[in-house]
């Protein structure tokens, strides 16, 4: 139920997840919401999936209206949904491959938007402005959502139902209807979404699927969530060769040895055997076999950050620097998990120092990292040992890589044990003797 939820006056996406924080948690304990948007994208629906799965599961629907400026293949998807409510062969196409409603939310959206609307568990409306009105689109932002007892929360605010939105920028105020003094918001909320999804207002008439399609007016967004373009979506090496830069023997050995302890272990490699160029020919390996990679570098000192970021680039990973040197460094990281997870970036990467990666916002920043497709890499590993630095070990990264000459740390056992215990034992040496060999 809606009141046995801890709400806050106003979710700030500076300091809350506001998919993860509010609308999930609030679309789990209701049966109906209503959501009044400017945009929307299916991509929406990956985020909120586990929100909605619990919605569906709960026996509620979502209704909601939008201005008529979507994505070309989002629209595409409403029409086939909307097909299918006449068609039962169609509709029977569209479930019968459906397994999870969760996972097929986040991995096959657009089939199962179309089966959504299909069933009448979505359902979408568009607001036109009326002849004679001032020129304009639909850009509220409200929503109100309804649980099994009556009780209400409504939200109003800036946030839009895109993958774009949940990136910004953005905060909602919120109004439950059991408090007093806020049960006239959530009334006013209600009766004018309520009033604008079945009748219109005097600025926006109100049209559905069918009307649309036969009246022609919805337009495409260029670019789906992004008002710009990114150039930088990663690249994986092509199959000619295994690393972008020629290695010693011993390096690849490393690379060997790493790989056959499942991509876990600790490289005790002597200052000056390059470590980076090798740790990085490694990412590229694992990115070349799983089709796309996300790596997390951990740094001690501020100015290794740019220097790894220069080889990050040689080998194709564009970095987001973090510390507390870089402002909204938390927003980018965020940005770029969600664009890795949806698949518009098939690389991506993080490079904080130690310091700033120990702390509850970076882990807050990468907590929606898939752990089978990232990997971290531990520069001067044996610093990640001391008390106050051992929470940036982050436990979802299933690929884990630790380089240092001397990881072992000097009088303390039990942050040497932590180090070992996170990323594995040591499964290559490169000692001094062997790079003075080396260099003569």
């Amino acid at each position: 139920m809606l009141k046995n939820l801890t709400l806050h006056p106003v979710y700030d996406s500076s300091e809350h997840d506001i998919i993860e924080d509010l609308i999930v948690p609030l679309l789990s304990s209701s049966i109906m919401y209503m959501r009044g948007v400017g945009f929307f994208s299916s991509g929406w629906l990956r985020l909120a999936a586990k929100g909605i799965t619990s919605l569906i599961e709960n026996g509620g629907r979502c209704r909601f209206v939008v201005s008529p400026i979507l994505d070309e293949r989002d629209w595409a998807a409403l029409q086939v949904g909307t097909l299918a409510k006449q068609d039962e062969l169609l509709r029977h196409a569209l479930k019968m491959n459906l397994l999870s409603l969760s996972v097929e939310l986040e991995n096959n959206t657009l089939n199962t938007l179309s089966w959504m609307i299909a069933d009448g568990l979505l359902e979408f409306s568009f607001a036109i402005p009326r002849v004679g009105t001032r020129i304009g689109q639909y850009h509220d932002k409200v929503g109100v959502f309804t649980d099994r007892k009556g009780d209400r929360v409504a939200i109003h605010g800036s946030f839009n139902d895109t993958v774009g939105g949940s990136l910004n920028g953005e905060a909602f105020s919120v109004f439950k209807s059991w408090e007093y003094g806020q049960q006239d918001y959530v009334q006013i909320h209600n009766h004018r979404l309520r009033k604008l999804l079945e009748e219109g207002n005097d600025q926006f008439r109100v049209v559905t699927i069918p009307e649309a399609i036969k009246e022609d007016f919805i337009k495409y967004r260029s670019s789906a969530d992004r008002p710009y373009f990114s150039p930088m979506q990663g690249y994986i090496p092509s199959s000619e060769a295994c690393y972008p830069v020629q290695l010693y023997p011993f390096q690849e050995e490393a690379i060997d040895a790493w790989n056959r302890s499942d991509c876990l272990g600790l490289w005790e490699m002597a200052t000056g055997t390059g470590k980076t160029v090798t740790a990085l020919s490694a990412a590229v390996s694992r990115a070349k076999k799983l089709g796309k990679l996300f790596l997390i570098i951990l740094v001690p000192y501020l100015h290794l950050l740019e220097q790894w970021k220069r080889k990050c680039e040689e080998f194709g990973f564009s970095a987001i620097l973090c510390s507390s040197a870089h402002r909204n460094w938390h927003l980018d990281c965020r940005s770029k998990i969600q664009d890795f997870n949806i698949g518009v970036l098939r690389t991506g990467c993080l490079i904080a120092v130690h310091d700033t990666a120990s702390t509850e916002r970076f882990r807050k920043a990468c907590r929606h990292l898939k752990g089978d497709l990232s990997m971290i890499i531990g520069d001067e590993v044996h610093g990640l040992g001391a008390p106050e630095l051992q929470h940036a070990m982050l436990p979802v990264p299933s690929m884990r890589l630790g380089l240092s000459a001397t990881p072992r740390r000097w009088f303390d056992d039990a942050g040497t044990e932590r180090i070992f215990s996170y990323f594995g034992k040591v499964c290559y040496e490169f000692p001094y003797e062997h790079k003075y060999q080396l260099d003569d």
